[in-house]
């Protein structure tokens, strides 16, 4: 049977411009070097451990276009983490959607979103909504402090 999860803190970046709301737990601000949320357990950060980017589609356009630099370095900070995920406040159609209002085609938003898989080791996780995405990084930072505590 699966060990459940020591009681946790949900750690949010001090530069999250539009945090997500986890109304059933308490939420620490802080200043993490990869990412926009992470784990908190016994008073120790897991900063070094879990990190998740979270994006909405017009972040995620604007890191596709000029900030894709910065965006990919992110990306590969990511990569050296045990846990971490790209949550993605959209699905694929309203990310594509979205690219009438900038020079970028369909493809080019896409592609490179799903070669990251590969590149970083960073899956791309949509979720259709805010309410969804506070969702999935919970349960992302819950799994999280479950596998690290068990080992």
């Amino acid at each position: 049977m699966a060990k459940r999860a020591p009681e946790f803190v949900v750690l949010q970046d001090t530069r999250e411009q539009h945090p997500l709301r986890f109304p059933h737990c308490e939420v620490e601000v802080a200043t993490l070097p990869t990412g926009d949320y992470s784990a908190k357990v016994g008073g120790r950060s897991l900063h070094d451990v879990v990190a998740i980017e979270r994006k909405s589609v017009a972040d995620l356009l604007g890191s596709l276009g000029n900030g894709r630099e910065r965006f990919e370095r992110e990306l590969a900070r990511l990569a050296d983490l045990r846990f971490k995920a790209l949550v993605i406040e959209g699905d694929m159609a309203a990310v594509t959607a979205g690219t009438r209002y900038s020079t970028l085609t369909p493809r080019q938003t896409i592609s490179p979103v799903l070669a990251w898989t590969f590149k970083y080791g960073v899956a791309p996780i949509f979720a259709p909504n805010r309410a969804w995405a506070a969702r999935v990084v919970w349960l992302m930072l819950f799994h999280a402090v479950r596998y690290h505590c068990e080992d």
